[in-house]
């Protein structure tokens, strides 16, 4: 897994890549927590045993899948 300096250079270079004109330190600040949030099951793990890299990273795909079903059906 990548150090948590890394996830966060690579969600601020993505938003300076990708944002354009939306580009500003607000919606840098929000990619960036974007890329950490998952590297934070590290932080977990001095409370619960084997969490490291299996809390939050392994939730983030269920939720996109019921994201993307409720976008389905609520067409």
């Amino acid at each position: 897994m990548a150090p948590t300096l890394v996830n966060a250079a690579l969600g601020a270079l993505l938003a300076a890549a990708l944002l354009g004109p939306a580009f500003d330190g607000r919606s840098v600040a929000v990619v960036v927590a974007a890329a950490l949030l998952p590297t934070l099951d590290a932080v977990a793990s001095l409370a619960i045993p084997g969490a490291t890299n299996a809390l939050l990273h392994n939730l983030w795909l269920p939720l996109a899948l019921a994201r993307l079903l409720h976008w389905d059906t609520a067409l």
